[in-house]
């Protein structure tokens, strides 16, 4: 809830996907930084529960917070996804991503290979269930 809280304070698009009382997913995003284009967003997380996944629940999150960021004037997307995880990937290349390109970091004491994602254009959510 913290990690919410500060980028709700920031003015980052915060959402909760529910399930009756049960939170079972969250998107945040919010203009990216460093990448020397104003109206650009940053897809920092967007996570579902694995037994959400499947069903339609992420692509229904998923066109939320896009057509949040287009609601705010952002025209693009960007977010970094881990290379090894083929199943987030294809999620972001069904809804428009391309790979940029690769990249390397470090975390507590593992070489992580990451790959910089693109939507080039963000448009209007389609009703169609990925």
């Amino acid at each position: 809830m913290e990690i919410l809280q500060a980028s709700m304070e920031r003015g980052d698009i915060c959402l909760v996907a529910s399930d009756g009382e049960a939170i079972v997913g969250a998107a945040v995003c919010g203009r990216s930084e460093g990448r020397g284009n104003q109206d650009c967003a940053e897809l920092y997380a967007i996570y579902l529960l694995p037994e959400y996944t499947k069903h339609g629940a992420g692509h229904g999150l998923y066109c939320e917070i896009e057509a949040r960021m287009r609601a705010q004037g952002f025209r693009s997307c960007v977010l970094e996804v881990l290379s090894s995880n083929a199943r987030a990937i294809r999620f972001y290349e069904a809804h428009g991503f391309e790979k940029i390109c690769s990249f390397m970091v470090e975390e507590n004491g593992m070489n992580l290979s990451c790959d910089l994602m693109q939507k080039a254009q963000l448009q209007l959510a389609s009703p169609k269930s990925v």
